[in-house]
Parts: structure tokens; sequence; C-alpha cells
């Protein structure tokens, strides 16, 4: 599990799940108002949440499963300047090909 970007996102393409991909957004949480909680306690908020709701997306846990989860979560940058509250979980295959989403595929 690894977060998708160091880089400053603004903006995640739709895709078609029928057109061949490589990430589905699984699950998404906003995090509560108040002062950036720091780096380090947003990427575990973000891993902790990714991997909890990784099972109930899939069918299987994420140790158990061939999928990959990368994740986003807000930068100081992001949620000081821009009201960014937002962790978005990814689940798919750094080497593409997928086709069709990955919702109750047990794998």
């Amino acid at each position: 599990m690894r977060e998708l970007s160091r880089a400053e996102v603004t903006d995640i393409p739709t895709v078609d799940c029928a057109s061949d991909h490589k990430w589905e957004v699984y699950a998404e949480h906003k995090v509560d108002d108040g002062d950036f909680p720091g780096e380090s306690s947003l990427q575990t908020q973000t891993e902790d949440f990714c991997v909890s709701e990784f099972e109930s997306f899939v069918g299987l846990p994420y140790e158990q499963s061939i999928y990959e989860v990368q994740y986003f979560y807000p930068t100081e940058e992001t949620w000081t300047k821009a009201d960014d509250r937002l962790i978005t979980c990814l689940v798919g295959s750094s080497t593409g090909g997928l086709k069709g989403s990955l919702k109750g595929v047990n794998e």
C-alpha cells in the first residue's frame, strides 16, 4: 500500500470501468475540521481507513487480495489553502489491464 503521489493532485480523471484502467476509487472519507494533524497522522489515518474499507468492497481482506491499494490525503498546503479534508482510496493494479469494477471480485 502506498500513496499515489507526493505531488499535489487537484483532479482525478474519471474513466468508465468498461474501458482499460489501472485504478478504481473504492472509498472516500472526510477528515474532521481543525488544525492540520500532521502528515504522519494523516498517513496513518488514511492507511487504517483504506484497509478497513477494502474487504467490504473487494470481498477479501487486503492481505489476501491480489490487488494493490494506493491513496491520496490532504497536504498541509491543501488543508490550509483549499479546505481539503478528503482521503481517497484506490484499488487496482499498477500494470493496468483492468476492465469492469473490482467491487465484490473476491480476488
